[in-house]
């Protein structure tokens, strides 16, 4: 059995879109997102599968055997997961204490206090309040540079400002 009758149904345009789902399924890894990058390398991948084969009936029986390979894959990957059993790298163990320079600020403080506003905010920007510069966001109204401010509320490290 030589290469020419292993690959000798194998098209041009089943390679690239086989290649073209795999490439993208390698950004999916390390290019964080939406999964865009991953279904598209699925769909790819199912399409060059779908092209090699010899007729659309057998195509399509190989491309939904694949899909459900893949979903296999999927549930075993999920279950090992959920046991700890994949590699260490693929887990983040590191926490974010103040030993590690992590320090969570409470800005709770600052709520109906007066400020500037250091850069014009639209709706987010700078203001100075009691001598800081911190990060500001207005109710979705532009706020002109240099403008006095008041802090209406404070949710979590977000600081919610109102003109005066």
């Amino acid at each position: 059995m030589g290469l020419a009758e292993i690959f000798g149904s194998l098209s041009l345009l089943s390679l690239f879109l086989f290649a073209a789902g795999i490439t993208f399924l390698v950004i999916e890894m390390f290019i964080p997102g939406f999964g865009v990058f991953g279904f598209l390398g699925l769909f790819l991948i199912i399409g060059g599968i779908i092209a090699s084969a010899k007729s659309l009936v057998h195509g399509v029986i190989l491309g939904g055997i694949s899909i459900i390979v893949i979903f296999i894959l999927f549930i075993i990957f999920i279950i090992l997961a959920g046991k700890g059993l994949l590699p260490r790298k693929m887990i983040l163990f590191n926490r974010e204490d103040p030993s590690s320079g992590y320090v969570a600020v409470d800005h709770v403080s600052y709520n109906g206090k007066e400020g500037v506003a250091l850069t014009n905010l639209r709706p987010s920007g700078m203001a100075s309040i009691d001598g800081e510069n911190l990060s500001v966001v207005s109710e979705g109204e532009f706020i002109k540079k240099g403008a006095s401010l008041k802090v209406k509320d404070v949710e979590g490290s977000r600081i919610i400002v109102e003109e005066i």
